[in-house]
């Protein structure tokens, strides 16, 4: 995504827990009569926006880090919600036969 998207996102989302997916299948569940695909998840605080990059702070069993995330390989960005997040976004059949 271009220096415009990153900006725009960074006008809404700095400083709240973000969930990032760049497209990418993490795994695939395989059902009797289906399949489902799961994208690759970053999670974070969305903390900075550098020209063309996301500045997420990642925190894993007590470290924190932050990572560099190249805009143009986003997909989709979604702010962390109680009860929404990426995998219900992809698969909302699923959101209904789980929650």
């Amino acid at each position: 995504m271009s220096a415009g998207f990153a900006k725009s996102v960074a006008s809404k989302l700095l400083g709240k827990e973000v969930e990032i997916t760049q497209g990418v299948i993490h795994e695939v569940i395989m059902y009797h009569e289906r399949e489902i695909q799961r994208k690759t998840v970053i999670c974070g605080i969305l903390k900075d926006v550098l020209e063309e990059c996301f500045v997420l702070e990642i925190t894993d069993s007590g470290i924190t880090a932050d990572v560099y995330i190249n805009s143009w390989s986003v997909q989709t960005i979604v702010e962390l919600q109680k009860g929404l997040n990426i995998f219900d976004i992809y698969n909302p059949d699923e959101r209904k036969n789980t929650k």
